[in-house]
This record gives structure tokens, sequence and C-alpha cells, in this order.
């Protein structure tokens, strides 16, 4: 019998197969490559050049965030800083993307033209009223095209021009990037088709962090990329990331749990604006400033999506092959909590903020396995007042009337759905003793990673008794011993909240998912075996 290391590597091995490891930055496509591109480039440029003045259109989340700042950064190394600013939406007043009040506040501010990052793609009626004011758009976004149900066809916003690796008339070899990337690879076709002299690795660590936060498929570019993010992050060069990260190693979970939630709490519950300053700033003093502001508002963020997340678990209908719940959440959080619902009840979820005074309710969807939720959801569009997304995500507004009908036709959608989409993406667990968990598990794992989207990591799991140390930050993280066969490791769960003691079973036992980390002792420099623990639900 295979021992548990041969089974773990076999997992990882079969995994590695299908993904395209061998990429290097060298072998990233070229910008020409891009469908649009060189020719939005040339005539940004030539704007540039004539004194026009730019607004630059982001998104409230993380990768909306950078592809902001990279642009942002990259016009102000090549001298265009004073023609260039940048505007995130809040989420509450703005809504998503290039909204008409976006166009209204580059209109009343004097801009010529605006640049999308991470948005726009179907934002039809706000390019509209930009141009009915002169106002020339220039689109970049990675989501999915809307499509014409009758005809088929591409609904394509009137922009000057659209880069979006989704459309039909795709050149680029590899279309399954972040909103980042093609805001880098604009930037890329400026360097390109002006002869400049410049430096494009300089903001591929900002390209790095939204390959994990946006959940695309670690392969090929992506992964490449991702490499060379996670070893310039790791050097620790920006003060920001100091700051951040100053209690972790840099890999893809301190992306994923540390890093990208603190970069998506702002937009959630208050204005991103102040992030991009933070990212672009070199003043010590202002950045810990902002860094202090964004970390308050990610313990906000915590507090608000745990408490959320335990409610939205009691509306959960077993019966529904599609969670759909509605209820007085924030609106900032519906994401993580649909998130929390599709890991738990392993099924897409959405989750929609509403109070009874209103008759519009906005929410977030999730998905589960590989159904795709995009094209699910499209299937019954006229019941939305507007949605969008990809195949793992969605953001939506419905009328109240309209709730029941959804939630009714969604599970009528999903009976069609063929069983190999409900299937998860993660094989099977692996349920260790708690001797088992050794740095030679440590060491194979981190040999096949980064692990993310296409590349799960492989889920260790461990019941054992539960030995509790003490309580962090007001109950809402513990540290705890899990001992078994007088062997033992230390383990700290996050985020599991105050009645934590009470999950343990009579015989003070409890089963929970591993994660694994070679830890060093600061004072005495050993080492030794500490797991970061999930409650299985």
């Amino acid at each position: 019998m295979l021992n548990i290391l041969e089974k773990i590597k076999d997992v990882l091995v079969k995994q590695s197969k299908t993904q395209v490891l061998d990429k290097q930055l060298s072998d990233l496509p070229q910008p020409e490559q891009m469908y649009n591109l060189m020719s939005m480039a040339k005539e940004v440029y030539k704007r540039l050049l004539k004194g026009e003045r730019c607004l630059i259109a982001g998104d409230y989340d993380a990768d909306g965030v950078m592809a902001t700042t990279i642009l942002k950064s990259f016009f102000n190394d090549i001298g265009f800083g004073p023609l260039v600013d940048f505007l995130i939406p809040d989420r509450f007043k703005d809504g998503y993307g290039l909204s008409p009040n976006i166009v209204e506040y580059a209109k009343d501010g004097g801009y010529n033209f605006i640049i999308t990052v991470d948005n726009g793609i179907a934002a039809v009626k706000a390019v509209e009223l930009a141009n009915s004011y002169g106002i020339t758009v220039f689109l970049t976004d990675h989501h999915t095209v809307p499509v014409d149900p009758d005809s088929g066809e591409e609904i394509l916003p009137p922009a000057k021009f659209v880069v979006c690796p989704k459309q039909k008339n795709e050149t680029f070899p590899f279309i399954e990037i972040s909103g980042a990337t093609v805001a880098w690879y604009l930037t890329a076709a400026i360097v390109k088709s002006q002869n400049l002299t410049y430096d494009m690795s300089r903001y591929l660590d900002f390209v790095g962090i939204t390959v994990i936060t946006d959940v695309m498929p670690l392969t090929d570019i992506n992964l490449a990329i991702l490499k060379y993010s996670l070893k310039k992050v790791g050097k620790k060069e920006r003060m920001i990331y100091r700051l951040i990260l100053k209690d972790y190693s840099v890999d893809e979970v301190s992306y994923g749990f540390s890093l990208g939630p603190m970069l998506n709490a702002a937009g959630r519950i208050d204005n991103a604006n102040f992030l991009v300053d933070l990212f672009i700033s070199r003043d010590q003093a202002e950045i810990v400033k902002l860094h202090q502001k964004m970390f308050e508002l990610n313990e906000k963020r915590k507090l608000i999506s745990h408490e959320q997340t335990q409610l939205a678990m009691t509306m959960v209908s077993e019966d529904d092959k599609i969670i759909v719940v509605k209820g007085n959440f924030h609106e900032g959080v519906v994401g993580i909590i649909a998130g929390r619902l599709a890991e738990v009840f392993k099924k897409p979820a959405i989750v929609l903020s509403w109070n009874e005074e209103g008759q519009v309710l906005k929410g977030s969807a999730r998905t589960f396995g590989n159904v795709h939720l995009y094209n699910t959801l499209f299937k019954i569009k006229p019941l939305f007042v507007g949605f969008g997304g990809h195949a793992g995500a969605a953001g939506m507004a419905l009328e109240l009337k309209n709730f029941d009908k959804i939630k009714t036709a969604l599970n009528d959608i999903a009976k069609t759905i063929p069983a190999k989409d409900w299937e998860s993406f993660e094989a099977d667990p692996f349920l260790l003793p708690v001797g088992d968990i050794t740095p030679d598990i440590v060491h194979l794992l981190e040999s096949y990673g980064p692990f993310g989207h296409g590349n799960p990591k492989p889920r260790l799991e461990i019941h054992s008794e539960i030995q509790i140390l003490r309580s962090m930050k007001n109950e809402l993280h513990w540290a705890t011993l899990a001992k078994e066969d007088g062997e033992s490791i230390e383990a700290v769960f996050f985020n599991v909240g105050e009645k934590f003691p009470s999950l343990l079973d009579c015989d003070g036992k409890l089963k929970f998912t591993a994660e694994p980390k070679i830890v060093k002792n600061d004072y005495t420099g050993v080492e030794s075996i500490q797991v970061y623990g999930r409650l299985i639900h």
C-alpha cells in the first residue's frame, strides 16, 4: 500500500499534468497579439502628447485597485502624471464600474477621455453618455462579453477601442487573465509602440497579486507572473509589503488570506481610492497612515462578514440546488458570504442585500465545482435589472418582485446541469494522524506550489483531541494543541469566534482541515510545524 507521502504526490503529479508549467516571463505573448491593444496604445499616447486630460476609471476590488495603480504609476513614470487622474467608484454611491455617475464626474472635471480598467464591458449606456458629452472611452476589461440571446452577436459598448480578451475576435493566446494583467499589457503596448526605455517588470508584483485575488487559473502566463510576483514581494522592498506581511511568509496563501482581503475590505465597506495612493506613495509617514486605515477597515469587515455569514447559514434550504438567500446583509460583504456558503454546502450560492424599505436587491454569487455562473445566470437575464461576471463569480441587481421567480428558475436550471459540473475541483481529503504531519509533507506541498484555481492544494484533515491554549482578538481566533496518540502539534484557528470551544465533541475532539507550515522561533532559531485549522461543516 502506498504511504501517505506517495499518495499525496500522486495527486500532485496528476494535477501538474493539466498545467502549462514551463512558461517564463520571456515567454509572455507580445502586446500586438491582443486584439485592438496596439491601436489603443498609440491613440492614448497621441492624446496625452496633445495635452488631453485622462481619467482612469477603476474598480473597487483588489484587481481593479491594482490595475488602476499600475496605469497611474506608469503614466507618472513617463511624464504624464499631471494629465492623468484616477477614480475608484464608491460601491454605495456609484455602483459597479463605469456608471453614469463616473461619466458625470469626468464631464464636470473637464476630462477629455476615460480609460476603464477591470470594468466596462457591459457599460453600454455609460459609454453612450460619455460619447454624448464628447468624452472618448478606451475600454479595457477581462470579464465575459454580453451576447444578444437572439442573434448570438456580442453586445459591445460604443467605445473608441475595446480591449477584452473574451471578445470573439481575440487573437491573444491565453484569455483567462486578470484585469490588472490587461492594464499592464496596455503599458507594455505604449512602451513598444513608442520605443520607450522602460523596465516592464516594475509593476508585475501588482499583477501577480491579482492572479490569486481574482481567482485566475494557475497555468501558463498566470503561473509565470505569479511566481515572479511572489519572489519580488518576498523581498519586501516596498514598504507596504513590510507593513501588511510583516508576520507572514510570502506565498499564495498570504496573497489570498491576508493581502487580498485587506485590499478588498476598503471597497467593500468604504471607498477604495486611498489604496491607490497607498501603493503609489513614496512618503513613509503617508504609507503608515494609509496602511492603518486599511487595517482598521479590514478588521471591521471581518466582524461584519463573520456575524452575517452565521446568519446566512440559517437561511439555507438543503433542498435548493442553487442557494439564493436575501436579508439585511451589508452590501459590501455579500460576496464573502456567498463564497462561504458555496464552500460549506458545496453548491453555487447567491446572497442578496435587502431591507424592508427597498424594492431592489443587490448581490453577489460564487460557484462551486465547474458550474459556470455567468452562463447559468444569463439564461434568466430578463429577470435581472443587471448582472455581470464570469464563470466563478457574478454580481447582480433585481427587483424584489422577481426574487421567488429567480429562485425557482435557477433550481429548475440546476436540474439540467451535467453531474460532472457539480464535482469539486479538490481531490478527496487525506485524513492524517497528528504524527504524520511532518516537514516532509510540507516540503512536498511546497515543491508543487503555488496552489490556487486549477491547482488546488491537497486537503489534509485531522481528527484529534484539542487542547485550548488561549484566545486571541477577543475570542475571534484560538491557539490550540492538536493531540493524538502521544503526539501533538500547534494548531491555530482564525475567525472562528467565541463559540469555538463548544464545537468540540464530548471527548474534546474536533475534525478540521489542516494547513501545515514550518515556523521558526525568532529567539531560538528552532523550527517546528504549525498548522492553520479550518472548520469542516
